[in-house]
């Protein structure tokens, strides 16, 4: 009977091991399958790293069966030469060490989807902004740490995070601007780490203006797309979610739609058709 019923146990075991042990490539991206709710989670690249710009999808299907993209796994892309993400509104966490050291890596989203940010998740990156939405309920310690670019963070959480020293790097506390909800600014002045941001802000970059042909002196129609150059700049969707950000000159070519472009505290609607 114990023979039994530990053979069972490691019967078990084995199979729930293969079950979410084994990588799977579906597109060029490796995931971590969960047969029993059917969810995935980005994985290394086995044989090397990603690079370039990454799309995540929202679901992938193996075999006929639909997967759900519901997080990015410990190391996935760590020291990866990727220059931008997106990401689905699907991925709930983003682990450990996710995206570190991806010094290449200028933009990333983070969708209204995800609860965690792990610890190291994004440190020793190129981002340049980072927008975090109200549904990040914790973000881990060195989550941005030594990611030395960031010009402006954007929080739309109504409570301050709790987060630890070390979360953000000290020049980003000393350079960024941080923009928060307008009626929230003084609990951000008065919570721990958020209030040693030097800028507060309330809510987004005033000054949005609806055009098509004439932006403004730092982005206008190219021949080629849409044609921006400033220190630092960022692409949203008008639900908030990054499409890219950079530095300098670029001409950029977007999907036809509507776009929020920031450069500091000016803003543009644009229409691309």
């Amino acid at each position: 009977m114990i023979r039994n019923v530990l053979l069972s146990l490691i019967l078990g075991l084995n199979s729930f091991v293969c079950v979410n042990a084994e990588k799977i490539e579906v597109d060029g991206i490796y995931y971590v399958l969960n047969n029993t709710d059917n969810t995935a989670s980005v994985a290394e690249h086995p044989g090397g790293f990603y690079s370039g710009e990454m799309t995540i999808p929202q679901s992938i299907v193996v075999d006929n069966v639909s997967y759900k993209v519901v997080s990015i796994s410990s190391f996935a892309f760590k020291e990866a030469d990727v220059t931008s993400v997106t990401l689905p509104n699907t991925i709930v966490e983003i682990k450990n060490d996710a995206f570190a050291s991806c010094k290449k890596l200028k933009g990333i989203n983070i969708p209204e989807s995800v609860r965690i940010i792990g610890d190291r998740a994004l440190s020793y990156t190129g981002i340049t902004s980072l927008r975090l939405p109200a549904s990040l309920d914790s973000i881990g310690i060195y989550a941005f740490f030594a990611s030395e670019d960031i010009e402006f963070v954007y929080n739309s959480s109504a409570k301050p995070q709790t987060i630890k020293r070390g979360t953000f790097a000290s020049s980003t506390l000393v350079n960024a601007v941080l923009y928060v909800p307008s009626d929230c600014v003084d609990a951000y002045k008065s919570a721990e780490v958020w209030k040693d941001f030097n800028v507060v802000k309330g809510d987004l970059p005033a000054g949005i203006k609806d055009t098509e042909a004439s932006y403004a002196s730092w982005l206008r129609n190219d021949a080629d797309g849409v044609w921006v150059s400033a220190g630092a700049w960022s692409v949203y969707t008008l639900g908030g979610e990054l499409v890219v950000s950079g530095r300098g000159e670029r001409t950029l070519n977007l999907l036809a739609g509507m776009y929020v472009v920031s450069n500091g505290d000016d803003a543009v609607k644009i229409i691309v058709k």
